[in-house]
Parts: C-alpha cells; sequence; structure tokens
C-alpha cells in the first residue's frame, strides 16, 4: 500500500467518503466533464470486482435467443392471457400458452429489462419504444424470474392489437416461430463470459492509474469509459459506438440506464476517465 498524489473527480471523493459510512450513493453516468480535485488516498494494489448479476444474465439471454429448444424449455406455461383491444371492445383470450408463443431473438427484444430484484426481471415493449414504427398500440410484457439457479419466462402479456386471435396465431405466430427455427436449425454454442469480457477488463477489475491513461487518445479513452457501460448491457445511442460494440459476442443492449449497476470501482473508473478525456 502507497500513497499517490492522482487528479480524481470532486464527485469521487464524496464516493469514497460515503464508504467509509457504509452507504454507497450513485451518480448517473453522464458524458459531461467533470471537476478534478487533488487529493491524496491510499490506493491499494488491486480491488477485484465481483461478477455482476447482469453478465449472468447476459449469458442466459444469449442461448435463450439463439437456440429455440433451450428457450421452449425455459418458459412456464401459461403465461397468462393474450388480450386485444378493439375501438369499441376489449377481450380476453386463452392462456398464453407455447401455442401462441412467439420465439424471440435478440433482435426482437427491442424494450426495457428493469431489474426488480436479483431474482425478478420485467422486460417491456411497445410501440413506443420502437417509435411508433407500427400503426396498432401495443404493451409487449414479459417477466424473468430466476428458479433454483436458473432463469424462466415466467409470465406474460400480449395486449392491443388489432388483428383478430384467430389470424394472429394462423399467421404472425406460426411465420415467426418457423422463421426462427430456420435461422438457428442448430442449437448455437453457449457463450460463456469468462473473466471480464472487452479490450479494458481492468477498467471494471481494479482502481485504474494515471499510467493505465497514459498515452491514450481522446477516443481510446471514450471507448474504455463506455465498455465499462457495455458490460452491464447499457444500450448505446450514439452510431460510433453502437457500431463498436454490437458486432461483440459478449454485448447485449438490455438498459437504457447502467448507473445504478456499476460497482464502486467501475463508478470511479469512469468518472476518472472522463476527467483525462479531451
Amino acid at each position: 500500500m502507497k500513497s499517490n498524489i492522482i487528479l480524481i473527480p470532486s464527485m469521487v471523493v464524496a464516493l469514497l467518503a460515503a464508504s467509509c459510512s457504509g452507504s454507497t450513493p450513485k451518480e448517473p453516468v453522464s458524458d459531461k466533464e467533470t471537476r478534478a480535485e487533488v487529493v491524496t488516498i491510499d490506493r491499494p494494489t488491486k480491488i477485484q470486482a465481483p461478477m455482476t448479476r447482469d453478465v449472468e444474465f447476459m449469458t442466459f439471454l444469449h442461448r435463450f435467443t439463439t437456440d429455440p429448444d433451450y428457450q421452449m424449455a425455459h418458459i412456464k406455461f401459461p403465461l397468462g392471457k393474450m388480450s386485444y383491444a378493439y375501438s369499441e371492445s376489449k377481450e380476453d383470450y386463452d392462456d398464453f400458452t407455447s401455442k401462441y408463443w412467439i420465439l424471440q431473438d435478440m433482435e426482437s427484444l427491442r424494450g426495457y429489462f428493469t431489474w426488480k430484484s436479483d431474482t425478478k426481471i420485467v422486460y417491456l415493449l411497445n410501440n413506443f419504444v420502437l417509435g411508433e414504427e407500427y400503426g396498432a398500440e401495443f404493451q409487449d410484457t414479459y417477466t424473468f424470474e430466476k428458479i433454483n439457479g436458473e432463469w424462466y419466462v415466467t409470465a406474460g402479456d400480449y395486449s392491443g392489437s388489432d388483428v383478430g386471435l384467430a389470424e394472429y396465431t394462423a399467421g404472425n405466430a406460426s411465420s415467426q416461430n418457423k422463421k426462427f427455427r430456420k435461422k438457428y436449425s442448430s442449437p448455437a454454442p453457449e457463450y460463456v463470459y469468462e473473466g471480464t469480457p472487452g479490450d479494458y477488463p481492468e477498467a471494471s477489475e481494479r482502481l485504474l492509474t494515471e499510467e493505465d491513461l497514459a498515452g491514450k487518445t481522446s477516443k481510446e479513452l471514450r471507448l474504455m469509459r463506455n465498455e465499462i457501460m457495455a458490460r452491464h448491457g447499457y444500450s448505446f445511442k450514439s452510431k460510433d459506438l453502437k457500431e463498436h460494440f454490437e458486432p461483440q459476442l459478449w454485448y447485449f443492449p438490455l438498459f437504457v440506464n447502467v448507473g445504478k449497476n456499476l460497482s464502486d470501482i467501475e463508478d470511479a473508473n469512469v468518472k476518472f476517465i472522463q476527467s483525462h478525456e479531451k
């Protein structure tokens, strides 16, 4: 253990002070520059960040969205009622069973995943999420729950369509399932997150030093900072970041805000990198 003089954002000073008192405040991640202060701290040589719950769920979701047989085995049917809203009435139809389930790939899951607890996630997709590209108003909701160490879809609802149940069942569901099974005719190899994925894993494993950032361009620093959030499934809006991360197997755009999911190490490193970006 040795003492170093470093530049560190003022927000991190508050975080370190709060950690000593037992609380762990999280500030929203921002692209704005933060003010740096000169402080002296005892810097541990290494603090290992724990594997996050997000990585475990991403491992499951990768298999769930690429292996039809695995997907069917991880859904607890029936899921609920399929409801259809018309201009004059709203009717609920049969239980949402495997007969009516539309197999989903990652491209189809374009909504929001919200952690309710360590063992429960709620997924929401509606036409507002899709930018109202569909004329009908609808809301597609699934609940993922961890049971005996494995994730399952335990509840679902598809509501607000202008398509009748018979037409939906015979047409859309059948067509989508056929396309999905053709696309993944053989089970895809399961992607396992080993260690810390990405080009800059140290940013999630330990507190960064001046030496870690020395010689890096602003573009490299920006990628390093955003890779921290990418590991937690942050859904990027910037075109260059989307193009950089989406081809990587370990990355799944799941969330619109990951600030509360960052470890203390990651939270500090985001601010530290940001203070060095030009």
